[in-house]
C-alpha cells in the first residue's frame, strides 16, 4: 500500500511544507511505502529521510489501494486521486483558505475525503463549518534549533528588554503596537517601564532564529489566521514569554493569563501547562499592545508568576516533539476506518 503527497508548486518554503516533508520522513522511518508528488521542484534546505521518493506530478500513476494526501489549499489536487477511485485526504494546516478554494456549489462533506488538520482549534473549524470529523497530525518543533539556555529573566537595570518578532505578516501591526508602547511608557505614570529593544526576525535560517529568540525576553505574535502559528511555540522553547495574537490556531498550546482579553471560540482541550502569555483578539491593534504591556509588566516584577509563566512554555513547546507526531501518524495510517472515507461524526 503506497501513500503519496502532493507537493504543491510554491517558490518560497513555507511553514506548511515543512510539516508535509516531517510527515513523509515519518512514514519513511516507519517502514511505510511514501512519495511526494512533485509540482515543483524540491527547495533548498529541506532533509528527507531517505525512505521517501519524489515523483513528478506530471507522471503520477495512482491505484485504488493507494492513499492520497492533498493540502488545504490545493484541492484540484485531488482530482486524480477521485478518478483512481483511492483513499483521499485533505490535510487541512490553515482554516482560512478551506472553504473559499472549492467550486461554486462544491461542499466538503459532498466529496468522498477524509480530514487531517494540524491542530484541535482547525479540527473544531472544520467539524463545525462540514460536519466532518479530524484526526490530527501536530507538527513537530526542530528541538535542535529551537531550546532553552536557562532563565530568561534579564537585569533590567543592566540591558534593556528585548521583545522580538516576525514581520512576515502583519507589518503594519508591530508597527502600530510598538507606537502605542513607546507612548505610554513616555506618560509620567508610566516610570516603571525598562527600556525596551525591538528585535525584527525575517529571512533567517532556522538556527539563526533559534539564536536571536534565546536573546530576547517577550515575543509578540502578530500572526494571523493561522492553523497552528509555530514561531509563537518555537519562541516559548527558547525562553520567551508571548504577546499578542492567536491566529485561532495558536489556542492548541496558547493559554492565556489573567490580563488577557480574547475568548477562545471553541473549548481548549486539556492540557499539561498553564498561562503561558498574554493574547489579544486578532488585528485588535489596542488589545495587543495592552498584551504586551502586560508581559513587560511581568518580567519588570519577576516573582512566581514570571517563572511559572516561563516553565509554562517550556512544557508546552516540548509536549510537540517528533515522538508525538510520529505516534499521531501510526494511529491514523493503522486506521483503515479512516481511510475508507469514514470521516463524518
Amino acid at each position: 500500500m503506497r501513500t503519496l503527497i502532493y507537493w504543491p508548486p510554491l517558490k518560497k518554503t513555507s511553514g506548511g511544507m515543512m510539516v508535509l516533508a516531517q510527515v513523509a520522513s515519518q512514514l519513511g522511518s516507519l517502514g511505510h511505502d511514501i512519495s511526494l508528488a512533485m509540482s515543483a521542484p524540491m527547495p533548498t534546505g529541506i532533509a528527507l529521510h531517505e525512505n521517501v521518493k519524489l515523483v513528478p506530478f506530471k507522471e503520477l500513476d495512482l491505484a485504488p489501494q493507494d492513499r492520497w494526501v492533498v493540502p488545504e489549499g490545493w484541492p484540484n489536487a485531488l482530482s486524480p486521486g477521485f478518478k483512481a477511485g483511492c483513499s483521499c485526504s485533505v490535510f487541512v494546516q490553515n482554516w482560512m483558505p478551506f472553504l473559499g478554494l472549492l467550486p461554486d456549489g462544491v461542499r466538503w462533506n459532498r466529496l468522498p475525503v477524509s480530514m487531517l488538520a494540524i491542530s484541535h482549534p482547525v479540527k473544531n473549524f472544520i467539524r463545525e463549518t462540514t460536519g466532518l470529523s479530524a484526526r490530527i497530525i501536530p507538527p513537530a518543533l526542530a528541538s535542535k534549533f529551537f531550546y532553552c539556555d536557562g532563565p530568561n529573566a534579564p537585569d533590567l537595570s543592566r540591558r534593556p528588554l528585548r521583545i522580538a518578532h516576525m514581520p512576515r505578516k502583519n507589518r503594519g501591526i508591530v508597527t502600530q503596537i510598538a507606537d502605542i508602547i513607546a507612548s505610554r511608557s513616555a506618560l509620567p505614570q508610566s516610570d516603571w517601564y525598562p527600556r525596551l529593544e525591538w528585535l525584527e526576525i525575517h529571512g533567517q535560517t532556522q538556527e539563526n532564529v533559534g539564536r536571536m529568540l534565546r536573546d530576547a525576553h517577550i515575543f509578540l505574535a502578530v500572526g494571523f489566521p493561522e492553523g497552528f502559528g509555530l514561531p509563537p511555540l518555537e519562541a516559548m522553547a527558547c525562553g520567551c514569554l508571548v504577546a499578542g495574537f492567536t491566529g485561532l490556531g495558536g489556542w492548541d498550546y496558547m493559554r492565556p493569563g489573567e490580563s488577557s482579553t480574547c475568548v477562545p471560540p471553541f473549548p481548549l482541550q486539556q492540557v499539561s501547562w498553564g498561562a503561558n502569555g498574554f493574547y489579544a483578539a486578532d488585528g485588535d491593534i489596542w488589545g495587543g499592545a495592552m498584551a504586551l504591556e502586560s508581559a513587560i509588566r511581568t518580567f519588570v516584577t519577576k516573582g512566581g508568576e514570571l517563572e511559572n509563566m516561563l516553565d509554562n512554555c517550556l512544557t508546552a513547546a516540548q509536549w510537540y516533539s517528533e515522538k508525538r507526531q510520529r505516534e499521531a501518524i501510526e494511529d491514523v495510517w493503522a486506521d483503515d476506518r479512516f481511510w475508507d472515507n469514514a470521516g463524518k461524526d
